[in-house]
């Protein structure tokens, strides 16, 4: 099978984060589809049903959630090798309760959940879901944690530092809004 350059990174991550077989990994790779999504573009939204999972090739993503209050905030950044979902959504069949929109211009390798769930059996479905929830987990997990433990100063040095992708595209509005902080404290 030849792969392209997109397929032959999204192959070596599934290799490297899931138990899947080379066999079931090419066959996932041979049903996805390339995206291009332009800047402001949304690969999830809101209220609506999130039905695919996507390997992000190219390009920076952004979650926004609403909290309690109706604040909305930018809770998480997807930027190349990683997956790419509205987990709740996709896993349960609910509307989302966050958009996922392009940041800048990016591709995304998409794979639809039906034609998943009739390509690969639902033990399989799960492992590339929980790798998915490995990924994200780590960076929540972390970022819980700075959070808590950090002064905004140390925070932001640390996202400069693990983000630079994020950092050099995103509106500073966005990543204050991500570490909990005001556009105002990044400036000082």
């Amino acid at each position: 099978m030849n792969l392209s350059t997109n397929q032959q990174k999204f192959k070596a991550f599934l290799l490297t984060h899931t138990d899947l077989t080379e066999t079931e990994i090419n066959e996932l790779i041979a049903n996805s589809t390339e995206q291009h999504l332009a800047k402001g573009e949304c690969f999830a939204e809101e209220g609506r049903h999130c039905k695919q999972i996507g390997f992000v090739v190219s390009g920076v993503l952004y979650a926004i959630a609403t909290n309690a209050a109706g604040t909305a905030y930018v809770s998480s950044f997807y930027e190349p090798d990683q997956l790419v979902t509205a987990y709740k959504s996709y896993h349960e069949d609910i509307t989302s309760c966050c958009s996922i929109i392009t940041l800048q211009a990016s591709t995304v390798l998409v794979i639809d959940r039906d034609a998943l769930k009739n390509l690969l059996p639902p033990a399989y479905e799960k492992d590339l879901l929980l790798a998915f929830l490995h990924t994200r987990y780590l960076f929540a997990d972390e970022h819980a944690t700075e959070l808590a433990t950090l002064s905004v100063a140390e925070r932001y040095n640390h996202f400069l530092k693990h983000h630079g992708t994020v950092a050099n595209t995103a509106p500073k509005t966005f990543i204050a809004s991500h570490l909990g902080a005001s556009r105002g404290m990044l400036s000082r």
